[in-house]
């Protein structure tokens, strides 16, 4: 069984101008950080940025690399890192998918979970369409509720969970 505490024992963390993206990673590459973990994003609409961070890890010398930039919400450009990790091709599209960060140099940017034309649900600002067109299952509107010592004229019915199709449910 290997040893866990050899595992990644001093993180480094970069943080990185857009402009210089993919030179930095480069470097953490060429330095030995050879292993690419994981690339994510955070909407932040009170500073009009997304922040894009990457996790990335040397093995060998058991330290991991956190590189990190912010990137203009109105226009989100940063260049891909496929080139340098080929793995990163999936975690660029599903950045651009639920966040619109477009990645320059990424042959693929189509959409992985949905159909790309209900905006990127994973920003603070988008209203997502079931919770537009659906009602808070809790909620109860004053018409519904029965009137002191009646019973209810319909029984509430139970609701399904969320994002399955009425005709899905037994």
């Amino acid at each position: 069984m290997p040893d866990s505490r050899r595992y990644c024992v001093h993180v480094h963390e970069h943080r990185v101008e857009p402009g210089d993206w993919y030179a930095r990673c480069a470097e953490l590459a060429a330095g030995g950080a050879t292993m690419f973990d994981l690339l994510s994003a955070v909407d932040d609409p009170s500073a009009a940025s997304i922040q894009v961070v990457v996790h990335l890890a040397d093995i060998d010398r058991g330290e991991r690399d956190l590189a990190w930039t912010r990137v203009d919400r109105d226009d989100p450009v940063l260049d891909s890192l496929v080139g340098l990790y080929p793995g990163a091709s999936w975690h660029e599209r599903e950045v651009h998918e639920m966040f619109g960060v477009r990645f320059t140099g990424n042959p693929d940017l189509s959409p992985l979970l949905t159909t790309g034309d209900m905006g990127f649900p994973l920003r603070r600002t988008t209203a997502l369409p079931a919770r537009i067109a659906t009602a808070w299952p809790g909620a109860v509107e004053p018409a519904d509720r029965p009137a002191a010592g009646r019973v209810a004229a319909r029984p509430r019915s139970r609701p399904g969970p969320p994002g399955i199709a009425p005709q899905w449910q037994s």
